[in-house]
């Protein structure tokens, strides 16, 4: 009978084990996007025109420096944005 409950306990516990590692997975699926929170929207634009009004003029004057157009390097710009709004 002894050994009866010792698998009685070890079932049991082992049961214990899987509630408590599903439960963080559980509680991170609620979680809303990693990628946007509502409550970073102020940090997020800053960063986006800071990200911006840095990117303007090195990719301009990358595009310069290689012979380009000024219009490259804008284009430039404009495409990295638009990669960057896609994968967010």
């Amino acid at each position: 009978m002894d050994g009866m409950s010792i698998v009685t306990t070890s079932r049991s516990h082992s049961v214990t084990e899987n509630k408590a590692y599903t439960g963080p997975l559980q509680t991170m699926a609620a979680i809303e996007s990693a990628a946007f929170q509502a409550q970073y929207v102020g940090r997020d634009i800053a960063a986006g025109l800071i990200t911006g009004v840095m990117a303007i003029p090195l990719s301009v004057g990358i595009a310069m420096m290689s012979d380009y157009p000024i219009k490259v390097g804008l284009a430039t710009v404009a495409f990295a944005c638009l990669i960057g709004w896609m994968n967010a």
